[in-house]
């Protein structure tokens, strides 16, 4: 598990795109959503279909479902979205009802190597948005793809991470976890626990 984390607008999506763009280049198969910020406000890019249309996650119209954090309004369609593609990205094909076997789908239809989920932020902390996603995540058994594992990649902000740190460990005491950028002496201990070395 890779988790990047930082304050708000500290440039969390964009070090995670780079690591999609590297992990591409090696020939991984990378799945999930980044939340990109547009001049129309956020939107959810689906990181198996990046030419599809993106999700937007912000400025809900006066009759659509919503999701409140504070003062803040999401579409709740987006967080469907995004569950999608995290579903897809997780079990290939059409998802988990498809009935295929990911081992004999064609690459673009397999399972990814990688998922990524941007962002794990109060509303998760709350049980809320993509808590129960991230609990998906963390019970995805380790043969589910042609590789070894799946590498869970979440953004999460600084302020969570500790709170994120106790919910993996909840989940599996034996996780591995490593950090983008690498911990350090002043981050919380639970955290550092797992700073690599």
């Amino acid at each position: 598990m890779l988790l990047i984390h930082g304050a708000i607008n500290s440039g969390k999506t964009t070090t995670a795109r780079r690591w999609v763009e590297q992990q591409r280049e090696l020939g991984l198969r990378v799945g999930g959503v980044l939340a990109e910020k547009t001049p129309h406000g956020r939107v959810f890019i689906d990181l198996l279909r990046p030419g599809d249309p993106a999700c937007a996650l912000e400025h809900p119209a006066p009759e659509e479902a919503v999701v409140s954090v504070g003062r803040f309004q999401f579409r709740a369609a987006a967080f469907v979205f995004a569950r999608g593609s995290i579903e897809r990205a997780v079990e290939g094909g059409a998802g988990a009802d498809s009935g295929e076997d990911a081992a004999a789908a064609p690459a673009e239809q397999r399972p990814a190597d990688a998922v990524v989920l941007d962002e794990y932020g109060p509303l998760e902390a709350r049980g809320e948005g993509f808590a129960a996603t991230v609990q998906r995540l963390l019970r995805v058994p380790p043969s589910h793809s042609q590789s070894p594992s799946l590498l869970v990649v979440l953004l999460v902000r600084s302020a969570l991470l500790e709170h994120l740190v106790a919910t993996i460990r909840a989940a599996d005491p034996n996780a591995s976890i490593a950090f983008e950028p690498p911990l350090t002496t002043q981050q919380p201990q639970a955290a550092r626990v797992d700073a690599p070395q």
